[in-house]
This record gives C-alpha cells, structure tokens and sequence, in this order.
C-alpha cells in the first residue's frame, strides 16, 4: 500500500515537530496552515456528522469541530500520527486510507488534505473510489492538495527540496495532480463535484476561481468539493 510506503518517512518528521505544530500536518508555516483550515471550514456542513479526516496526522484541521457532542472521526496509518491526534482531542482510528475501516455510506463528510501529492494516479484513484463508498448518499467530500503547477509552488517546492536535501530531511515522493484529472477520478467513483477553488498563501480573499490567471501565479493549494448524489433506493 502506499500509505504504508510512505509511512516511515512521517516518523522523523513528526518528532522535528510536536504533536500542536502546523508543520506535523505538512504545513511550513502555521499562518498558512490557518488559512487553509478556515477555508475549509467555509465548505463543511454545519452538524452534519459523522465528519471524517482521512490521514488526519496531528488532527489539528479539524481541531475547531470537536466538543458539544460532535462526532469527528481521524483515520492514520502512522502510529505517532495517531498518538498525537488522540492527545490532541480527536477520536482516531489507525489504519490504511486505501482499505477505510468503515462500513459503507456510514458517513457524513470526509476531508483530506495534503495527501494526494504522495500518491500515484492509481493509488489516487483507489483512494477516491474508497472514500465514495464510505459517503452516505448526498454525504459530502472536500479535498485539498498541492497546486503544484503554480509559479508560487514551484518556486517555494524548488527552495524548500534544496533545503531538504542539504539537511538531510527524507524526501518525500511528489506527484502532480492537475485538478482535471481529480475531476475525472471523482467522476469515475459516482462523486459529482459541486465547487472548484484555489486557495493563496496570502492576501485577502483566501480563495481563487482556477480559471484567474492569479491562481496560476499564486495558487497554493487545489480544492474540490464533491457529493455522493442521492439515487433512488439509498438510505441514510
């Protein structure tokens, strides 16, 4: 599985951070990182649970949806990934992101972020086709991962890799996903998409249509939001 590939490399990165640091979820900056957890709070559905976060890492994304009751699950492959979401408040479960441990349509919403940027079109494609059969019909998906054809991406990825490189960081496997072909494997595994947006590392709004050619420049994250839609005979 590539989950379980890629799992050894987290190891050492979750020790570098902590367990309440942006950057044990990927982030270089917690200023992004907040930005980028207020937009997708704007997407979720309010009281409309169970919420998932498949490879939660730290569980800090979904850190503001706990307490009152709320039911937010965390699923990881990396034990200390869930050690620290546990301690951080988030019921987590570990296992596979390929082979989710839940029953079908059982879910409300699920979330990912930063994910897919390690996975091969195909092992994307098993993912998606995964996180659709846990949705409950008109249950909701809301993915976010690296725009990394941007101008700002490039340029920050080509910086951030030599400086990987010159510490002796492990170096992650990096895929390029254009926001088509997620449309097309969401497509594939029933899901309709319902909103397209581009999130920038900074400035006022925190959200670009792809098509604006600033999204180009500055974009730093794709996001998707897509629907298992409701066919006659499901349930909730």
């Amino acid at each position: 599985m590539a989950d379980q590939q890629t799992d050894g490399l987290y190891a050492g990165m979750r020790q570098k951070f902590g367990q309440q640091s942006a950057g044990a979820n990927g982030y270089q900056m917690s200023a992004f990182f907040r930005r980028e957890q207020a937009l997708l709070y704007s997407f979720l559905r309010p009281n409309d649970f169970p919420l998932l976060d498949v490879a939660c890492g730290s569980g800090l994304m979904l850190a503001p949806s706990l307490g009152n009751g709320a039911e937010v699950i965390g699923v990881d492959f990396n034990q200390q990934a869930c050690v620290d979401a546990r301690n951080n408040g988030l019921k987590v479960l570990r296992g596979d992101a390929f082979d989710l441990p839940f029953a079908d349509q059982t879910m409300a919403q699920v979330v990912n972020c930063q994910f897919l940027n390690q996975q091969s079109a195909a092992d994307t494609q098993r993912f998606i086709s995964e996180v659709a059969r846990v949705l409950k019909p008109e249950g909701q998906l809301v993915l976010f991962w690296r725009h990394a054809e941007s101008v700002f991406h490039r340029l920050a990825g080509t910086l951030i890799r030599a400086s990987e490189r010159m510490s002796g960081a492990p170096v992650f496997p990096q895929f390029t996903h254009p926001m088509a072909e997620i449309e097309t494997l969401m497509t594939a595994s029933g899901l309709v998409v319902v909103e397209r947006a581009v999130s920038v590392p900074f400035g006022y709004p925190r959200q670009l249509r792809p098509s604006r050619i600033a999204a180009r420049v500055i974009g730093a994250s794709l996001v998707l939001v897509a629907e298992r839609p409701a066919k006659r005979g499901d349930s909730d």
